[in-house]
């Protein structure tokens, strides 16, 4: 579930969504 992130923020390791923060704003 991609919320405030996009696909270019996330990378996917052993088949798990890993969500990398970003600093918006």
């Amino acid at each position: 579930s991609k919320s405030a992130y996009t696909p270019a923020h996330y990378t996917r390791q052993n088949n798990a969504d890993v969500f990398v923060p970003a600093v918006v704003g």
